[in-house]
């Protein structure tokens, strides 16, 4: 591989449109890109060759974790519509790729992720960025959690999920103890994960996601 931007001043070719390549300040090896297409172009549908050649070009994993992130709630409910019909190019696309071992999601969904479907399946999470948009303020910037839903019965989850040489260290203390304080001042309408593989007793992530709602 060449690089992010060196791929990039190769390929645009095209008149008028800036050559230099401006990646995310302390992301700079991070793939960071925009295609315009207009509207019946096929975005969705390229959105769906672009999840394998991200897996094994950037991600090299079999198996990637997608979140599939849309402007509107119009837009996620067609794209959750696509590519959950098998007969649909989108879909097909998809399924050419990785077989049958693709699983879709609306965000809201998230509690149905079991850990066997992350070792054996591409799982897509499909949101709008407005679902995004939940933050809590640290002492030095914002934090972000990885999944943000609003279930049926109104309860607000909010999980953060650790890896096992992050789930220790001061900045995922910090975040996890904002996170509880905020869930604690919710008056029982909200929950909070900070989320491991194993927690300190031995449970696994669905078992950890099925303790707070409760």
């Amino acid at each position: 591989m060449i690089g992010s931007g060196a791929a990039f001043e190769k390929q645009q070719e095209a008149k008028g449109y800036e050559r230099n390549y401006a990646p995310l300040s302390g992301l700079e090896d991070v793939p960071y890109v925009c295609l315009r297409l207009p509207t019946g172009g096929g975005k969705t549908l390229l959105g769906s060759y672009v999840v394998k050649l991200a897996a094994e070009n950037f991600w090299e994993r079999e198996y990637p974790f997608v979140l599939w992130l849309v402007p509107t709630d119009t837009i996620r409910q067609q794209t959750l519509k696509t590519l959950n019909d098998v007969r649909h190019p989108n879909r097909e696309a998809l399924t050419a790729a990785f077989g049958n071992n693709v699983r879709v999601y609306d965000i809201t969904e998230f509690t149905r992720l079991r850990p066997q479907d992350v070792m054996g399946a591409v799982n897509i999470f499909v949101a709008t960025f407005a679902a995004l948009s939940f933050w809590l303020p640290t002492h030095t910037d914002n934090f972000y959690p990885d999944f943000v839903a609003k279930l049926k019965n109104g309860l607000i989850c909010v999980i953060e999920y650790k890896g096992a040489h992050l789930a220790s260290n001061d900045d995922t203390k910090e975040k996890d103890m904002l996170g509880r304080l905020w869930a604690d001042k919710s008056g029982g309408q909200c929950r909070f994960l900070m989320a491991t593989a194993k927690d300190e007793q031995g449970r696994d992530l669905a078992a950890q996601v099925r303790e707070i709602l409760n």
